[in-house]
C-alpha cells in the first residue's frame, strides 16, 4: 500500500511559485491526420480550457488530410473536431500529446466511435480507460435516456402539478407570471416533487451508477498518477462538482501538481479552487485589469471605487446574460447619479465586432471592459469557467453583497442604502 501524502490545503499560488525554477523540456507532437468524410473542409484543434464553439486552431484539409505540430512542455489532452464549411460538428475526439509522430483518423456521424489516435503507450491507455470504464458507464446509462424520452412523450415524466407548470410556461406567460412559475418549479425541485414515480426511480438509479463510476475513477487516479488521471480530475472540477468529494479531488490535485510541475492544469485549477474561498457573499471581489473597447486598460477597483456596483460578467453570445443585463437598465438609469454604477465585462472570442452593436442595441450605457479569448482568466478566477457569465453586487468597500441578484434585488439594496 502506498504512503499517502496529506498536506494542508495552503495557497495554490505558493505551490506554483515554488515551481517556477523547474527546468523546461520542449517536446514536439507531429500530428498526421486523415478525415473519412468528403464533406468536411477543415478540423479545429483545441485544449480543455477552450470553448469548442468559438475557440481553437482551424487547420484546412487537403484531400481529406491535415498535418500540424504542437510544441509543449507537459503532455495534456487535446480535442479535435471536424468542420463542414462554417459549421463545426459537435462530436470531438480527444487524444494526448506525445513526443513523436501521431497518426489520427477521424470519422463522423454514426461512425464517429471508429476515430482513433495510433499513438504510444499513453494514448493506448487513454483509449483502454475510455472503452472499459467510461464507455461501460455510458452504455449503462443509455437505456435510461430512451425511457426518459418515452415518459416525456406520454406526459408521465413530471407529476400532475409540474405538468401544469410546464404547460403554463409554454403558453407565453407574462414576465411576472413566468417568475411565479419558475419559483414554483424551484420549490418542487428541492424535494424532487416535480418528478413522477418512474422518473424519480430512474434518477436514483442514474445517481447510483454515477457514484459507482466515480468510485472506480478515483481508484484509478490513486493508482495511476498520469496525465490521464489529471484530465479526469480536471473534467470533474468543470462538470461534476455536485457528485464528487471535493476534498478528495483537492488531495489528488496536490499530488498531481508535484507530479506535473508547470502543467497548464495547475494554474487553471488553482484559480477555480481559490475562487471557492474568495468569491462569496461577505468577501471582497477579486480585482483585475482589462482593456476597454478602445484598448485602454482599467483596473476594475478604480471603476467601482466608493460606489455600490454590479460587476457584470456577460457575453454577446449568452442569451440569459443579456436578458439579466437588460433588466438592470432601468435600475441603472434611476440610480446612476446616486452612487451606483455597473461595469460590464464581456467575455468574447477572436474579436469584438459584435460587442458595440449589442451594447447600443440594448442601451447598456455603463462602462465596458473586454476579456478576449480568456486571456486574463477572469472567469476562472471567479469560479465560473464553464458558463456565459454572472453578476456580482458589491458595496462601496468592494464587499460582495449578492451573487446573481435580480434587478429587483439590486433596487431594494439601493433604496435601503439611500434611506440609511
Amino acid at each position: 500500500m502506498k504512503n499517502k501524502l496529506i498536506l494542508p490545503f495552503v495557497s495554490f499560488t505558493m505551490v506554483l511559485i515554488s515551481l517556477v525554477g523547474c527546468q523546461k523540456s520542449i517536446k514536439v507532437c507531429d500530428i498526421q491526420g486523415e478525415v473519412f468524410d468528403s464533406t468536411c473542409t477543415s478540423v479545429v484543434l483545441f485544449t480543455l480550457d477552450q470553448d469548442y464553439r468559438f475557440q481553437g486552431l482551424e487547420i484546412p484539409l487537403v484531400d481529406g488530410k491535415f498535418t500540424h505540430q504542437v510544441t509543449y512542455e507537459q503532455p495534456e489532452v487535446y480535442s479535435i473536431l471536424t468542420k463542414t464549411g462554417k459549421k463545426r460538428n459537435r462530436d470531438y475526439f480527444k487524444f494526448i500529446l506525445e513526443d513523436k509522430e501521431l497518426p489520427i483518423q477521424l470519422y463522423t456521424g454514426s461512425d464517429f466511435n471508429k476515430s482513433f489516435a495510433d499513438g504510444g503507450r499513453i494514448n493506448k491507455e487513454f483509449k483502454l480507460y475510455n472503452d472499459s470504464v467510461f464507455g461501460k458507464y455510458k452504455q449503462s446509462l443509455r437505456p435510461f435516456g430512451a425511457r426518459i424520452r418515452e415518459l416525456h412523450r406520454s406526459k408521465d415524466y413530471y407529476t400532475d402539478t409540474m405538468n401544469i407548470i410546464d404547460q403554463a410556461m409554454r403558453s407565453g406567460p407574462s414576465k411576472e407570471e413566468r417568475k411565479r412559475l419558475i419559483a414554483a418549479f424551484e420549490e418542487l425541485k428541492k424535494t424532487n416533487a416535480h418528478l413522477g414515480p418512474e422518473a424519480l426511480e430512474i434518477q436514483e438509479k442514474q445517481h447510483a451508477l454515477i457514484k459507482e463510476q466515480i468510485r472506480k475513477q478515483y481508484e484509478y487516479i490513486s493508482d495511476n498518477p498520469t496525465v490521464i488521471s489529471y484530465y479526469l480530475l480536471y473534467m470533474d472540477v468543470l462538470h461534476r462538482q455536485k457528485y464528487v468529494d471535493m476534498d478528495l479531488v483537492k488531495e489528488h490535485y496536490r499530488k498531481l501538481v508535484d507530479e506535473f510541475p508547470n502543467h497548464p492544469y495547475n494554474e487553471q485549477l488553482a484559480n477555480i479552487f481559490g475562487s471557492e474561498e474568495t468569491v462569496k457573499v461577505g468577501a471582497k471581489f477579486i480585482d483585475f485589469t482589462l482593456p476597454d473597447m478602445d484598448g485602454n486598460e482599467h483596473k476594475i477597483s478604480d471603476l467601482v471605487a466608493g460606489k455600490i456596483a454590479v460587476i457584470d460578467l456577460w457575453a454577446t453570445w449568452c442569451g440569459p446574460c443579456i436578458a439579466k443585463s437588460r433588466a438592470l437598465v432601468p435600475v441603472y438609469d434611476e440610480f446612476k447619479d446616486s452612487g451606483f454604477t455597473i461595469v460590464g465585462v464581456a467575455g468574447e472570442y477572436k474579436n469584438t465586432d459584435g460587442l458595440a452593436y449589442m451594447i447600443d442595441k440594448h442601451n447598456f450605457s455603463w462602462s465596458h471592459l473586454v476579456e478576449l479569448d480568456k486571456k486574463h482568466r477572469v472567469w476562472e478566477k471567479y469560479g465560473i469557467p464553464n458558463v456565459g457569465g454572472r453578476k456580482f453586487l458589491v458595496d462601496e468597500k468592494g464587499i460582495i453583497l449578492a451573487i446573481d441578484p435580480s434587478a429587483d434585488d439590486v433596487r431594494k439594496v439601493l433604496k435601503k442604502k439611500m434611506k440609511g
